[in-house]
């Protein structure tokens, strides 16, 4: 009477095996939530920036002519339109810069010397990079239409897309140093006014460049840091020569920047060294922005991914 029925066996036995599975499931989505933390903190930490995302993806140039948000595996229509909104905005700083808007006019002299600031080289090396990438982007574009009739291979990494990675890297970095540089050690109110080309030079062109950093898709890669210290390193010898052939600022002084005066070698030397440090810890930052931002938009993109799925098909069937 009292031995179970073979219907309770199998009811009994259904349901070890369903606590079994859900323990099982449990412990799988716990060791995949240490093994993504694990990887989080040696990509943070370690600063690996993603090695079997370089050897998969830098095969080709397709990372260079998407956003990092987009599903996209080639340049989009939303991206190259992004991409001449971004080149046009920087092109308007550095003429807002060069013309001065909302000064008094001024000698031609003192326009022809706009070339022989920091910030101005900056501005320069925005526009190059921007007008690049806007070339690189239209003509995959442009492409897309013959490879969906012709179907070819995706572009491969070459000299150009490595020079628009190089002038990027140090591009985004010069700004976000030269911005911290100048309103943390060279502002001066007794000098400089704020009006719109100093905030148009030192603080827009590091708001236009951290847009341009969030949303495109290539690497940024620590080892870069040495293309904005050779561009720093450019300029201090180009104030070097400038000031012993006797080169005067705008304002008739013989130092382009107070605190880089060459009658004070120790003092100047000091300055530079700083900026160097400045440039360096701007760089490292930014490596670890985008660690972060990449696991960020992988996640976004895998959890619509499974939305999908489960509107399709009415079952979970991601594979991780």
């Amino acid at each position: 009477f009292l031995e179970p029925s073979e219907s309770h066996r199998s009811y009994f036995q259904a349901c070890r095996v369903y606590v079994v599975s859900l323990s099982n499931q449990q412990s799988i989505r716990r060791s995949r939530r240490m093994k993504r933390a694990e990887r989080m903190t040696k990509d943070l930490l370690k600063l690996k920036l993603c090695p079997n995302f370089k050897q998969q993806e830098l095969r080709c140039a397709n990372c260079f002519l998407k956003s990092q948000w987009e599903k996209e595996r080639t340049a989009s229509t939303e991206y190259l339109v992004y991409r001449i909104w971004h080149a046009m905005a920087v092109t308007l700083i550095m003429i807002l810069s060069i013309l001065e808007v909302g000064k008094e006019p001024k000698s031609p002299s003192h326009y022809f010397k706009w070339p022989i600031y920091l910030t101005n080289w900056g501005l320069l090396l925005n526009v190059a990079q921007a007008s690049l990438s806007t070339i690189l982007v239209y003509q995959a574009h442009s492409s897309k239409k013959k490879d969906d009739e012709e179907p070819s291979s995706p572009p491969r990494m070459d000299g150009v897309f490595n020079l628009y990675w190089c002038m990027h890297s140090c591009s985004v970095t010069v700004a976000f140093g030269v911005s911290a540089m100048y309103w943390f050690f060279i502002y001066n109110p007794e000098f400089y006014d704020l009006d719109v080309p100093n905030f148009a030079s030192h603080l827009f062109n590091s708001v236009f460049m951290g847009i341009d950093f969030i949303i495109a898709g290539h690497p940024f890669e620590l080892v870069h840091a040495i293309y904005p210290l050779l561009f720093v390193s450019a300029y201090v010898v180009f104030n070097f020569f400038y000031y012993i052939s006797g080169g005067l600022s705008r304002k008739g002084t013989v130092t382009l920047y107070e605190a880089m005066d060459w009658r004070n070698p120790m003092t100047c030397l000091k300055f530079v060294g700083g900026g160097y440090v400045v440039v360096t810890s701007v760089h490292l930052f930014l490596c670890v922005a985008y660690v972060i931002k990449r696991r960020v938009a992988r996640f976004l993109k895998w959890r619509q991914y499974k939305l999908e799925n489960l509107q399709t098909t009415g079952q979970d069937n991601t594979v991780v």
